[in-house]
């Protein structure tokens, strides 16, 4: 069950876990007429008809079997999960009839995965939000849990401090035991009245968020310790109001990790302790202060992907070394400076796979300082994502993908590039080189040293300001650079050029 969290969780969504889904329509095409709506199942067959093949008569929905009807009903429920509502599964399901309504209430896993909203200035003991999460709690049985519990206060409610009701707190902990991916987003000291009186033997992915992470708390409070002993947690993020410091994990059995409210330092607290780490996404809320870090190296042997949500925290990096690491994401809102990451490039040798590089589009420079000197320690790249770059700098990178003696990235099978127009004249843009670049890394033929350049995307940041503020046109695609784009699109480049403004819709290739 893919469930989708409320807009204070991260842009790492995906890692929700997925299954198949229906379509929404589906519940309305089988239930349209309950008792002489038909599926497409198959009656045992009938005696051969005259021309000797065999005839199948229609099954209606209500002679399937209870369990074949229960597996409909769990794909009947929402691709996005959200909170309980009786027109949406699985309450939606128990009103279409005496029978539906039983076999729902018997299938657990239809009521083990939502998004429960609390207001907390609004919720007391018999509240009606109690009453109903502990009979979806119920309901659910022993199944394992996929829940956000997010609490928010009202403006007409209490004024702070908050904190739940007794018995909201009791019902979730009597839960704990089935928690698997969960995402608590409660009053601070209220993290610290749950109890797991059973452990934690699902827990796998965790998410906690302080809902009064604004508001001052006493520098005493202790560490959480409600989650040390789960012993298969291997996924945590922590958001606003928790920081390494204010909660103890079993870092040393983590694949994934990433704060919000982390400094540097925490961040390098992590990575000595989490041996076994496969995934961090760094956000540090202080890079300045790396001296405070051991000055020894970090060998994380078994990372393969890190994202930094600003390019300021890549001085950590002088204090790592990553010889397996895949993947580099680096977002953020100022020009990436490089000296630390060639630094480490040149002392891990990883198999990079793909950088990616998405800093603020309102930059006029490049993203990223000694491009070419960055690129070229990154021999293995499969995909690249460059914005902004100067026109200069994508000339050069096209120019150099062209030449097919320097191998320069001869791996790469996707280029994503956005060319920043500042200072420069409409003349002075082409797309020849752009074209030939193209054209010789799709016709690489038997070549074993390149690779074919599967997917291009060329887009310009800030047309509209371009055209306005400095009185050009933006650089226009002339017909033989774009019939040659098109022909590579027509044989199965995927290509995606992106030109136009605010008033004049763009020109895409491969639309």
């Amino acid at each position: 069950m893919a469930l989708q969290p409320l807009d204070w969780q991260p842009s790492n969504c995906h890692r929700w876990p997925e299954s198949s889904k229906t379509d929404a329509h589906l519940l309305l095409l089988l239930c349209e007429d309950g008792h002489n709506s038909q599926v497409d199942g198959r009656r045992a067959p009938s005696p051969s008809s005259s021309d000797g093949r065999e005839s199948f008569q229609p099954v209606t929905i209500l002679e399937l079997p209870p369990e074949i009807l229960a597996e409909i009903l769990v794909h009947c429920l929402p691709t996005y999960s959200a909170a309980p509502a009786a027109l949406r599964a699985p309450l939606l399901l128990g009103g279409i009839c005496g029978e539906w309504r039983m076999i729902a209430l018997s299938t657990p896993s239809l009521w083990s995965t939502f998004i429960l909203p609390v207001d907390m200035g609004k919720t007391t003991d018999d509240s009606p939000v109690v009453r109903l999460f502990e009979s979806w709690i119920a309901r659910g049985g022993n199944y394992p849990l996929t829940m956000v519990i997010s609490c928010s206060a009202s403006d007409a409610g209490t004024p702070p401090p908050y904190t739940l009701p007794g018995s909201f707190i009791s019902a979730l902990s009597r839960s704990a035991s089935r928690w698997h991916d969960v995402h608590l987003v409660l009053p601070h000291g209220d993290f610290h009245r749950l109890q797991a009186n059973d452990g934690f033997p699902f827990l796998r992915r965790l998410a906690v968020k302080a809902a009064d992470w604004r508001l001052s708390r006493p520098d005493a409070t202790l560490p959480l310790d409600l989650f040390i002993n789960a012993s298969v947690l291997d996924d945590v993020f922590l958001g606003e109001g928790f920081d390494i410091s204010d909660i103890n994990l079993p870092l040393h059995q983590l694949s994934y990790f990433e704060s919000h409210g982390g400094t540097a330092v925490s961040y390098f607290q992590v990575l000595c302790q989490a041996t076994e780490l496969r995934e961090i996404r760094l956000n540090p809320r202080s890079v300045t202060r790396f001296e405070e870090m051991v000055h020894s190296n970090v060998k994380s042997l078994n990372l393969q992907s890190v994202d930094f949500q600003e390019s300021e925290a890549l001085g950590i990096l002088d204090y790592m070394t990553c010889p397996a690491l895949e993947k580099i994401v680096i977002g953020g809102s100022t020009p990436l400076l490089s000296h630390s990451l060639l630094r480490f490039l040149s002392r891990s040798s990883p198999p990079l796979r793909e950088f990616i590089l998405d800093l603020d589009h309102h930059h006029i420079s490049d993203a990223l300082a000694n491009t070419n000197d960055v690129l070229m320690a990154m021999p293995a790249l499969e995909l690249l994502e460059l914005k902004p770059l100067t026109a200069e700098t994508a000339h050069d990178i096209f120019n150099r993908m062209y030449d097919k003696t320097t191998l320069f990235l001869p791996r790469l099978t996707t280029l994503r590039v956005e060319v920043t127009l500042h200072g420069v004249r409409s003349s002075s843009w082409t797309y020849a080189t752009l074209v030939r670049m193209a054209v010789a890394r799709w016709n690489v033929e038997a070549d074993e040293n390149i690779a074919q350049l599967q997917l291009f995307k060329l887009s310009f940041s800030n047309p509209h300001h371009f055209s306005r503020v400095w009185g050009n046109p933006w650089p226009q695609l002339d017909a033989d650079s774009r019939a040659q784009l098109v022909l590579l699109d027509e044989q199965g480049m995927d290509i995606e050029l992106m030109i136009g403004d605010d008033d004049e819709p763009p020109i895409v290739v491969d639309a």
